[in-house]
């Protein structure tokens, strides 16, 4: 009438395995044929020296081939000239705001600049999108200096708190060639 008391110390497994369920139903446990057991460690060693195999009788890979670099994209009839292609349209606030930016930091400088506004003007959207050809997507602003191609406004902005846009407009401004980059 009393009850046990078990130990609660004693844990039994969360989980059952039914792996050795043939030894319980044979007729002579010491006669039973027992599947060799293998370890996953020796499974493991297995596949790994197979590939490695494979990898060691495999031809070794072929090199990239030596790609030439790119031209630099330029503005061709530039090679003088601060070139901004901008809109003055407030469609878009951050476009708007990159190219007043941009055009504030390169008047800082007192120089000209031939301030090409695609808003007015279909013909400079074909124009420009001519001399990107494509490799970068059409973002405003977008400026060249002494013909060569700089980047949009995040590059102009880091040139600038480097201190390398004062020595390109610089040389531009002289009649040097923009040999920096």
């Amino acid at each position: 009438m009393w009850l046990t008391r078990t130990n609660p110390n004693l844990r039994l497994p969360a989980n059952f395995s039914f792996k050795d369920i043939h030894a319980l139903f044979a007729d002579d446990p010491t006669r039973l044929n027992h599947p060799p057991h293998f370890t996953n460690r020796c499974i493991f060693h297995r596949s790994r020296s197979a590939s490695a195999s494979l990898r060691a009788l495999s031809p070794p890979p072929e090199p990239a081939p030596a790609s030439q670099p790119e031209p630099p994209i330029s503005l061709p009839g530039s090679e003088r000239l601060i070139v901004v292609y901008s809109t003055s349209l407030r469609v878009v606030r951050r476009t708007f705001d990159d190219c007043r930016d941009v055009m504030s930091i390169l008047r800082s400088y007192r120089v000209s600049i031939d301030e090409r506004d695609l808003s007015a003007d279909a013909r400079l959207v074909e124009e420009l999108q001519g001399v990107l050809g494509g490799k970068t997507k059409l973002t405003l602003p977008q400026v060249f200096i002494g013909g060569r191609y700089i980047g949009g406004a995040a590059e102009i902005k880091q040139l600038h708190e480097a201190g390398e846009l004062k020595k390109c407009v610089e040389a531009v401004s002289l009649g040097f060639s923009l040999n920096i980059f």
